[in-house]
């Protein structure tokens, strides 16, 4: 088999695998908590802040893997919500800071609570071999999607 054949059999197993993935842990489980509905973009902007206490808009937005610009409209659509707050970093005030409020802790939680329930439900079933194999198949995946953003700028 010809190097280029192996990698179109890759492809293609990696198109079989995504819609499945997908459709069994939504990035957004669940787009409705506490009567809000949000953008999956929203739901990975509550999961990163979570994360960490305070986020520049810049680190934030290379974090969600959206531009600054559509970081601004995601956090002036959270801070509508009460769930974010933004101000000038005291010590550059070219810098903006962003974090949760206590509503916003709240909902995180439980985004990141369901999400982990979905994903246990999921990994429970494996073995440790294979549990390790995926979570290390995804880990080189976003490591190489890393490096070939980096190179595209």
């Amino acid at each position: 088999m010809k190097p280029n054949d192996k990698i179109n059999e890759y492809i293609d197993r990696i198109e079989r695998c995504i819609p499945k993935i997908i459709r069994t842990v939504p990035l957004s489980v669940p787009r409705e908590i506490a009567g809000l509905k949000f953008t999956v973009s929203q739901v990975l902007t509550l999961a990163s802040l979570f994360r960490k206490d305070v986020w520049k808009m810049t680190e934030l937005a290379e974090s969600v893997n959206v531009n600054l610009s559509t970081m601004t409209g995601i956090i002036d659509g959270l801070i509508q919500t009460e769930l974010v707050e933004r101000k000038r970093d005291a010590k550059d005030r070219r810098s903006v800071l962003v974090y949760l409020t206590s509503k916003g802790k709240k909902v995180a939680n439980k985004i990141r609570t369901n999400r982990k329930r979905k994903i246990r439900s999921i990994i429970e079933y494996l073995d440790e071999d294979r549990r390790e194999a995926i979570i290390s198949g995804f880990e080189s995946a976003v490591e190489a999607i890393s490096i070939r953003t980096e190179k595209k700028k």
